[in-house]
């Protein structure tokens, strides 16, 4: 993926998904929330949830952010995704949903 992949994206992204996952470092993040900035339709991109799955170098974004027992929890399910091959989870819809950024 090249830089500011992620934020030519996003800035112009039709605002239809329940949510946006990360799978990265905490670089991916900034670009995610850049392209919500530069949206045409900012607050409603804003509205969109983001959820990071940690999975750079240092994650100091993520940590802050999910606290030290969930990081711990998402580092355990991607190990046991990599070294256990099997469907591990499943994602309900419900009419309520969680947000990291609003």
């Amino acid at each position: 993926m090249r830089q500011k992949h992620a934020y030519e994206i996003v800035k112009s992204i039709s605002l239809i998904y329940d949510a946006i996952i990360t799978v990265s470092g905490d670089g991916l993040i900034h670009e995610v929330l850049n392209g919500f900035a530069h949206h045409s339709d900012p607050a409603r991109a804003f509205a969109t949830p983001v959820a990071p799955i940690p999975t750079g170098t240092g994650n100091g974004l993520s940590l802050n952010l999910l606290g030290i027992e969930v990081f711990k929890s998402v580092n355990l399910l991607l190990y046991l995704l990599i070294y256990i091959r099997k469907d591990l989870m499943s994602v309900p819809q419900h009419s309520m949903s969680s947000k990291v950024f609003q």
